[in-house]
């Protein structure tokens, strides 16, 4: 699959192309529902995403709005389907204020044929323009709404589930692990020099976090899996924090991985957060919480 990042006006292609539009946060049921159709087309056309970089509604509502994964989780997601070509579209002041025909002339430009199209979808200045808009210029696929008991599959959807600690919902309505990439960041080391469990500070960014609490995870570096117990929180006992912090403490690796980015996939929620009376007192819990994670672990797959 290749990957094009660039403004509306750089992008270029000639062959007679099929795509599906959308944000694809998580690359959801929904989204696959979209993906499959553009898959069933004949070898005539080349096969391609249009998606948007920054996601659409974050540059309108800046660092307020959260995201499942990052731009280059989706791009790792879509390389699971045979996708020929992948647009990243710079979404900028410019771009949100095309026109509906400007859109269409950008689209025909770039040799569009046919379009699949979730039924929210909207485009042009203001997300005036509809699927009938396009049907003169372009064949349309407007794809039905995917629900799973009784509830719409989106986005939306599952980042509440994730918030709320159903980690394994959101992962049957993602049909993928719930997972994230982050780079290790610097914090203040006193996992390691107080406590004796020196973690990863991950930087999560914008990205959607499930709630406080110590949790089962995986971790990814350098396509290497390694389980782990990370800490979603305030650090309420030592070294309190004005803002929530993301570390983990990797079981069996004693790497320096600063700058470095891993992936993060929670598997199981173990317990809150919790304010002890003593360093002592969360260094014991600290073990507890490693010697029974541990344990846990060997009932998931590496």
């Amino acid at each position: 699959m290749k990957v094009i990042t660039n403004s509306y006006k750089k992008i270029h292609n000639d062959k007679p192309l099929a795509v599906a539009i959308g944000n694809f946060d998580g690359v959801h049921l929904g989204h696959q529902a979209l993906i499959n159709k553009l898959l069933s087309f004949d070898d005539s056309y080349m096969k391609g995403i249009i998606t948007f970089l920054p996601h659409t509604m974050q540059f309108f509502t800046k660092d307020k709005f959260q995201t499942i994964v990052t731009s280059k989780d989706k791009i790792e997601l879509f390389k699971n389907y045979p996708i020929d070509i992948l647009y990243q579209v710079e979404f900028n002041k410019e771009f949100a204020s095309l026109s509906v025909d400007e859109m269409i002339i950008f689209l025909k430009q770039l040799n569009v044929k046919k379009i699949v199209i979730g039924q929210d979808w909207r485009f042009g200045q203001k997300g005036i323009g509809q699927p009938k808009d396009l049907e003169k210029d372009f064949d349309v696929y407007v794809v039905s709404d995917v629900y799973e008991d009784h509830k719409l599959v989106s986005s939306t959807l599952i980042k509440d589930l994730i918030i709320n600690g159903d980690l394994d919902m959101a992962r049957n309505l993602l049909n993928h692990p719930y997972e994230f990439s982050a780079e290790v960041i610097y914090g203040n080391q006193i996992g390691g020099k107080v406590l004796g469990f020196p973690t990863a500070n991950l930087d999560y960014d914008n990205l959607v976090l499930p709630p406080k609490g110590v949790y089962l995870v995986k971790i990814c570096h350098d396509d290497l899996v390694y389980f782990g117990m990370a800490n979603i929180g305030y650090n309420p006992t030592v070294n309190y924090s004005h803002s929530k912090k993301l570390e983990v403490y990797i079981f069996d690796f004693d790497q320096m991985i600063y700058g470095e980015e891993v992936k993060i996939e929670f598997l199981k929620w173990v317990r809150p957060e919790k304010k002890f009376n003593s360093k002592e007192e969360l260094i014991l819990q600290l073990q507890k919480d490693e010697n029974y994670i541990k344990k846990l672990s060997k009932t998931y797959k590496v």
